[in-house]
């Protein structure tokens, strides 16, 4: 499913460039309108079942979680020692990433620089804005 949801999107995005128009998958861009989730899926299926049989779920289990998922999950969790408990802004998760001894080891030096640069120039865009709210509360006041 993850890779189905992946594909979509890119397909989207791609179909949309070439009517001039840019689908966005923004998890939430106004605030009149319902949102859509920006994150992926990840799902485990065994290949002589064409994708029936999910992996990493177990009826018997009481979290209904397989062994295989819970090895997954402790594998996917295993460098959350490196990573500082909920960082609150773009900045601070740079921050982190960039500091983070598994992200390089798993991206490498180049990469964690080069996208740390692009969310801290990211940031850097988001402080020379002007809000919606400021403009309602500040416009006629000052």
């Amino acid at each position: 499913q993850a890779d189905r949801a992946i594909l979509f999107k890119t397909g989207a995005k791609e179909i949309g460039a070439r009517f001039g128009v840019m689908p966005s998958f923004m998890a939430k861009w106004n605030q009149q309108l319902p949102g859509c989730s920006g994150h992926i899926h990840q799902s485990l299926s065994d290949e002589e079942s064409a994708g029936k049989i999910n992996l990493f779920y177990d009826a018997q289990s009481p979290r209904k979680m397989s062994k295989l998922f819970e090895s997954y999950l402790a594998g996917q969790c295993g460098g959350s020692d490196d990573i500082p408990r909920a960082p609150r802004t773009l900045i601070e998760t740079t921050r982190v990433f960039k500091q983070s001894t598994v992200a390089r080891d798993w991206f490498g030096d180049d990469f964690v620089d080069h996208f740390a640069a692009t969310r801290e120039w990211e940031w850097r865009q988001w402080l020379d804005g002007v809000t919606d709210w400021e403009l309602k509360r500040y416009f006629e006041i000052i």
